[in-house]
């Protein structure tokens, strides 16, 4: 599918209770996690960008500094044409950031990404937009198992407003396997999320 059918959508309201720091701001490569997931989807021409972010996470993004390369002192700018939602229930699990985006989103399918996983290339995701249609599902493999960034088609819509609980789109994309595209990964690595300081410890070891 064109990306110009797609809207993409960042899910960023998480509390990182497992990292117990703010996984959005944690600097990789010069810059904080949220500024890379945000750079490789302005590489795409998406419908339209939805970013998803509790009221907490967006506050400290809005003061958050940092030292650039080059040594400016440099806040996190949201572009201007992302839609920033910011999800005031947060206690009701991710699900709600699922439930609340879709019922925004007006593309043609819906692309599921997280802040933790800064390794992502276009590649991947031009493999996924492409196997993409309204009636599928699309993830890429890891370990066997299926990992994010998610692609649903509108046709998962309906489900994808009623889903609850921590689980997010998961539990959809379990229902319907016969609907699945998984993209094979050759290089995992890029597939890394970032849930614990041991990840944290990973990640800054890749050059």
């Amino acid at each position: 599918m064109d990306s110009t059918n797609v809207s993409a959508i960042i899910l960023a309201a998480g509390e990182s209770k497992r990292l117990q720091t703010n996984k959005l701001l944690l600097m990789y490569r010069g810059k904080p996690l949220i500024e890379h997931v945000m750079h490789l989807v302005r590489s795409f021409d998406f419908h339209e960008v939805l970013l998803v972010v509790s009221e907490e996470n967006l506050l400290e993004l809005q003061r958050f500094e940092y030292e650039s390369v080059n040594g400016h002192r440099k806040r996190v700018q949201i572009p201007e044409d992302f839609k920033i939602l910011v999800n005031q229930h947060i206690n009701r699990g991710l699900s709600h950031s699922v439930v609340f985006s879709t019922e925004v989103a007006s593309g043609e399918a819906y692309l599921f990404l997280t802040v933790d996983q800064p390794l992502l290339t276009s590649n991947l995701i031009n493999e996924i937009l492409s196997s993409g249609n309204t009636r599928n599902i699309v993830f890429p493999m890891k370990q066997g198992k299926p990992c994010s960034p998610t692609f649903f088609g509108r046709e998962f819509r309906t489900d994808l407003l009623h889903v609850k609980g921590q689980t997010g789109g998961s539990s959809i994309r379990d229902l319907y396997t016969f609907a699945h595209i998984k993209i094979p990964v050759e290089n995992e690595t890029q597939l890394l999320d970032i849930d614990t300081l041991e990840d944290y410890s990973i990640l800054r070891g890749i050059l």
